[in-house]
């Protein structure tokens, strides 16, 4: 049976009792509060009328003798059957009254205790409501204990995914990291190398340039020197014969000769200034170290120079031929 079935069950049996408490209490007041058996006897017509002829027979009586003692009996017997009847009728009141007192106080108690278990009842009830109520919070508690056990290892498992996350981004950065010095270093290696061709590029070109120079140099010597022996014989073999034809050849060779000699010594120029130009940038760079390469190559070919400029002047054509 459910605890919260026993005082609600308790209540009606108690109500019960008390409703028939009630009921039993009435007929006992209405018996405590009836007329005795003596004054019903009394208010009944037929006995009122026995008395009445009684009396009328008394004061008869007076004037007869007859019998005497048949006549008084009876009257004396009925009174001590009602002094009897009356006896027994108080009695009975008195313990109908202390029954009635005893029922009162038996149906005060059962009030009392019908209180207590309605009190006990409600009390059930917020118990019952309370108990409802903490295992309602418990299984939310639970829920939500499960539910935030849940969170917490799909938190972990992220945790752990960004931890691995984070280890695979710090090893992909240390071989970045590798990859830049040594690409920093290659980077080094290949601005070595690059100073070293052009530093090599422009020893080449310088010397080029020098022994280019060196052979125009000799070339026109060479040129002069014939052009000049030529004309030199030629006008001492033909000057009548060939004044106007070595004139107008002359001329010509001569503006021609001139004209390469001019685009020869701009380009010598040109090539002089770049090269200076060129000088002062790498002086910049180097620190000065390709000047001294550079008059290093001046001093190679300088002998050449010299000796161009030392050749003599009344060379032969065929000479400068063979």
């Amino acid at each position: 049976m459910p605890t919260e079935n026993v005082p609600a069950q308790l209540v009606h049996e108690s109500s019960d009792i008390q409703l028939n408490d009630y009921d039993v209490l009435s007929k006992v007041r209405e018996a405590t509060n009836s007329p005795s058996p003596l004054a019903r006897l009394l208010q009944e017509p037929a006995v009122l009328e026995s008395l009445s002829r009684g009396q009328h027979k008394k004061k008869e009586g007076k004037r007869s003798s007859r019998s005497p003692h048949r006549e008084h009996r009876s009257p004396f017997i009925m009174a001590l059957a009602i002094a009897e009847e009356e006896r027994q009728a108080t009695h009975l009141k008195a313990l109908l009254g202390n029954t009635a007192d005893r029922l009162e106080y038996e149906i005060h108690r059962a009030e009392e205790a019908s209180g207590r278990a309605q009190y006990a009842e409600r009390r059930a009830t917020e118990a019952s409501g309370r108990a409802n109520a903490a295992e309602t919070a418990k299984r939310e508690a639970e829920a939500e204990a499960v539910r935030r056990e849940h969170e917490a290892k799909r938190y972990q498992m992220q945790l752990e995914g960004v931890e691995r996350e984070l280890k695979r981004v710090k090893d992909e950065m240390r071989r970045l990291e590798k990859r830049n010095v040594e690409l920093e270093e290659s980077l080094e290696q290949t601005k070595e190398a690059c100073r070293k061709y052009k530093t090599a590029l422009r020893d080449h070109q310088i010397r080029e340039e020098n022994r280019e120079e060196n052979r125009q140099l000799r070339m026109e010597s060479c040129f002069n020197d014939g052009r000049n022996e030529g004309w030199d014989s030629g006008y001492a073999e033909g000057y009548e014969e060939g004044r106007e034809d070595g004139f107008e050849e002359g001329l010509r060779k001569g503006r021609k000769e001139g004209l390469r000699e001019g685009r020869e010594r701009g380009r010598n120029e040109e090539r002089k200034n770049a090269l200076e130009a060129f000088d002062r940038f790498l002086a910049e760079e180097t620190n000065g170290h390709d000047n001294n390469r550079r008059r290093w190559a001046q001093s190679i070919y300088h002998p050449d120079t010299q000796s161009l400029s030392e050749l003599s002047p009344t060379s032969s054509p065929a000479s400068f031929r063979s």
